[in-house]
């Protein structure tokens, strides 16, 4: 027998249940959309910059390759670190392998980025395109 049940939160708002069951008291976050085209080797690409008091969740990647990148394919590499330019990773990491004239099946990571911290790519090819999506949270403690 099934006993039906109403969760509330603060001031009475009533708690939902996100896609991925989480329990929430508060509206869903829309995403934004962060367009980066990594058109030079190894060159640092900022996509998020830090907010006081926020992290940042990156909830999707839309990666593509064109027909210029070499036949061994491109090692895409998103991160966190400590400034727009940093190419040394100082938070999480992500690595893609790329290969010629490919979209990637869109990803959807659900990672938190630390406050403060940026989030950059760079990839070892000249031809790569990446439309990030996110959305920021209040720090979780």
């Amino acid at each position: 027998m099934a006993t039906k049940v109403t969760l509330v939160g603060q001031n009475d708002i009533p708690v939902k249940l996100s896609p991925n069951g989480e329990v929430l008291t508060r509206p869903f976050n829309y995403s934004e959309l962060f367009f980066q085209n990594l058109d030079t080797d190894n060159e640092v690409k900022n996509f998020v910059v830090p907010k006081v008091g926020q992290q940042f969740v990156i909830s999707g990647l839309a990666i593509s390759g064109n027909r210029d990148i070499g036949v061994n394919g491109s090692i895409l590499v998103i991160y966190g670190t400590d400034s727009a330019t940093n190419a040394t990773t100082t938070g999480k990491e992500a690595q893609f392998e790329v290969p010629k004239t490919t979209v990637l099946p869109f990803i959807q990571p659900n990672l938190l980025i630390d406050e403060g911290l940026f989030v950059n790519g760079k990839c070892d090819d000249n031809s790569v395109r990446v439309s990030m999506f996110g959305y920021y949270v209040p720090t979780i403690a």
